[in-house]
């Protein structure tokens, strides 16, 4: 096999299999060959220009931004509609279908709310219990 590729190889001319590809030898078969961090081309970092030594990823959203559910935070857009989904239950249980349309009003108005401290300041929940606790100064008393 390996003299049958030798002769093949001697009948095109090619002295070795390196003269036959261009630039790396390792990357002859189009795979990873050797692998080695940070050595394929991202999107990410092509954009950015030179990428630095070492390992590069691109950071993924869910890391520096709060999870938002329909423009709210998660934990609270969760815990209003679970509140009013209760609501609803205990109306439909005692009242009826008619009155349901309540929670689901309130729920719509809560959620809208929600959604504008969200636009407001990404982080109004923490803010809040930063001023409950004590640990968030007033602007007279900042200095």
């Amino acid at each position: 096999m390996c003299s049958e590729l030798h002769g093949d190889m001697q009948k095109l001319g090619i002295k070795s299999l390196s003269d036959n590809t261009p630039g790396d030898p390792w990357r002859r078969h189009g795979h990873a060959g050797h692998a080695r961090p940070g050595s394929g081309s991202d999107a990410v970092v092509a954009e950015q220009g030179a990428p630095l030594h070492g390992y590069t990823a691109p950071i993924l959203r869910g890391v520096w931004e709060r999870i938002t559910t329909f423009g709210a935070l998660r934990f609270w857009s969760h815990a209003w509609a679970a509140m009013n989904l209760f609501l609803g239950l205990l109306v439909l249980t005692y009242w009826g279908w008619r009155w349901t349309l309540g929670p689901v009003l309130l729920w719509l108005l809560g959620h809208g709310a929600l959604v504008l401290l969200t636009q407001w300041n990404a982080k109004w929940d923490e803010m809040i219990q930063a001023q409950i606790s004590r640990r968030y100064k007033s602007s007279y008393d900042a200095g």
